[in-house]
C-alpha cells in the first residue's frame, strides 16, 4: 500500500471525527487525540490541513514499522 497524500479526505475524516479506529499503536492513538483537540480549538480548514499533514507525516516517517503500518491499514480499509 502506498501512503496516500495528506490532501486525502479519510485523513480529515479521521481528525474530525467522522470516522473512528482502535490503534495498537500507542504514539497513534495519542497524535490523533491531539490534533483532534487542535482541530477542536480552532476548526478552520487551515487547521485541517496542517493536522492532516502531522498525521501524514507520522506514517511516512513510521512507514517501516509494523504496528504503524497496521494502523495505516484500519484507516485506509
Amino acid at each position: 500500500m502506498t501512503l496516500p497524500e495528506y490532501n486525502n479526505s479519510v485523513w480529515a475524516k479521521l481528525i474530525t471525527g467522522k470516522i473512528t479506529r482502535e490503534f495498537k499503536l500507542f504514539a497513534v492513538k495519542v497524535l490523533i487525540s491531539e490534533l483532534r483537540l487542535t482541530f477542536l480549538a480552532q476548526p478552520t480548514e487551515a487547521t485541517l490541513r496542517t493536522c492532516a499533514r502531522q498525521l501524514h507525516a507520522f506514517f511516512k516517517f513510521n512507514k517501516h514499522n509494523p504496528r504503524a503500518f497496521a494502523d495505516l491499514m484500519k484507516i485506509f480499509n
